[in-house]
């Protein structure tokens, strides 16, 4: 669902556009939060979260998610993923499009990403990125269509 979808010997930080990056600069004009001192990733500024992730959300429903975000390792996004096994299998993929999505620009996450899958479903949906907090019945609806041929 609105994933990255990496190639082999490929790191998030090596697809993540510029754009993406600076929203993660608060408003205020202080330094990005891209890292802490304790090597983790910190979450997005409220804005960024409200206008880019969860804007089909009511003010309580993004700011009772934004305040339970938590920095997550920067590690994991640094990392050079070995991926050949994984497009090597014989399995079916799926791939669920937000269509109100704005954590990226548009295009990002479909077509850009999306074909990287090679031959997949698509399945497409409203919604922004954080679609399991806003249209949860949708999206679970999505996941078992994505399921079945």
């Amino acid at each position: 669902m609105d994933a990255l979808v990496l190639k082999d010997n490929e790191r998030v930080f090596d697809v993540l556009p510029d754009i993406f990056l600076d929203t993660l600069t608060p408003r205020d004009g202080n330094d990005p939060v891209a890292t802490s001192p304790d090597d983790t990733m910190q979450i997005p500024p409220w804005e960024t979260w409200r206008d880019n992730f969860i804007q089909d959300a009511s003010e309580s429903l993004a700011r009772s998610t934004w305040k339970r975000l938590s920095p997550e390792p920067s590690q994991v996004n640094l990392d050079k993923l070995d991926l050949k096994h994984f497009y090597s299998l014989a399995v079916p993929s799926s791939f669920i499009y937000c269509r109100h999505d704005q954590a990226m620009p548009p295009g990002y996450f479909h077509p850009e990403m999306s074909s990287r899958l090679g031959v997949f479903k698509l399945l497409e949906m409203d919604g922004s990125h954080e679609v399991m907090f806003t249209r949860p019945a949708e999206l679970a609806a999505k996941i078992i269509e994505a399921c079945w041929d």
